[in-house]
This record gives structure tokens, C-alpha cells and sequence, in this order.
């Protein structure tokens, strides 16, 4: 399997997070991010604050999809016999 240059540096940060956050140390922090940033909503009624408190969610979200990462999510399926025979 050959990766682009693209999917080798973010398969390369998925790995460093896996490491950072796969640490007892990482767990517990992690844990407390997800306390912190999951367990209460984002809306607001203040636009910016809205806006501000969904940017802390949406960096854990990313961390979270970087966790969940294999390399195998970047591989190109395997056209089946049925998808050659139509193209």
C-alpha cells in the first residue's frame, strides 16, 4: 500500500496521537477534555461565545477521529467483480 504524501503526514499525527493519548497520562486527560468540552452543549445566545465554545468541541472531535484512525481507512476499496464489469 502506498500512501500520498497527504495521507502519510495525517496518518503520521493520528499515530502521534494514539501515542500521546494511548498513555495512562493521555487517558486522564482526555477524560477531563471530554468532561470539559462533550457534557454541555455549545449553543449560546451570543454568536461569538457560540461560536467559540463549538471550536473547543470541534477540537476534540478531532482528536477523538484521530484516535480512531487505522491505516486501513486509507486504503481505496477494492472495486468488485460487478463494478469492473460496468465500467
Amino acid at each position: 500500500m502506498s500512501l500520498t504524501l497527504e495521507q502519510a503526514a495525517l496518518w503520521s499525527i493520528a499515530q502521534d496521537t494514539q501515542a500521546l493519548f494511548g498513555s495512562e497520562l493521555g487517558k486522564r486527560v482526555l477524560a477531563q477534555l471530554e468532561k470539559d468540552f462533550m457534557t454541555r452543549t455549545s449553543f449560546h445566545t451570543d454568536p461569538l461565545q457560540m461560536a467559540f465554545l463549538e471550536g473547543e468541541r470541534h477540537v476534540l472531535l478531532t482528536i477523538q477521529r484521530r484516535l480512531a484512525m487505522r491505516v486501513h481507512d486509507f486504503m481505496a476499496p477494492t472495486p468488485t467483480l460487478e463494478e469492473t464489469d460496468h465500467a
